[in-house]
């Protein structure tokens, strides 16, 4: 697979950054567990201080990097100092109570046949693309994070 730069340094700018390839994310390995949210912020917590940045650093996230800012920026305030934000994932309203337990239902006792199909056709696009990312995704997108959101108050930008 060719690779691709996701973002070009501005010349002369004196402007530092890192593009991060989160783990089982663009050309990395999968992780060796099913990792959340908590996870992947840990993991650029350590990747942050293998790399001695000691200040505050603006994050500049799209989807599931998104959910990851949110984390960071209410769990480690200390850390970050504005959030850049794409289409984050984690905004949108939860899946509802009744859909969530149709779904459970149907899951446990439909025969696998009619789950895969039940899966092919009430899943998301995100979820019919994840492949080998598929039990991380789901994992993810059923942590509520809302609860963060009046825990940060670090300016963000917030494109939709």
């Amino acid at each position: 697979m060719e690779r691709k730069a996701v973002a070009k340094h501005p010349e002369g700018s004196g402007i530092s950054y890192f593009a991060l390839d989160l783990p089982g994310f663009g050309g990395s390995q999968l992780p060796g567990d099913v990792r959340g949210v908590r996870e992947y912020s840990e993991f650029v917590l350590q990747f942050l201080a293998k790399l001695n940045v000691s200040q505050p650093v603006e994050i500049v996230a799209h989807s599931f990097g998104g959910r990851v800012a949110f984390y960071l920026a209410a769990k480690y305030p200390e850390r970050v100092r504005r959030l850049w934000l794409m289409a984050p994932g984690g905004v949108e309203k939860g899946t509802s109570k009744v859909k969530k337990w149709m779904f459970s239902v149907g899951t446990t006792l439909l025969p696998q046949q009619v789950q895969h199909y039940v899966k092919r056709r009430m899943g998301s696009v995100d979820y019919k693309n994840a492949g080998k990312l598929a039990p991380i995704f789901k994992k993810v997108v059923n942590e509520d994070l809302r609860a963060l959101f009046l825990q940060i108050f670090q300016p963000v930008q917030l494109y939709w």
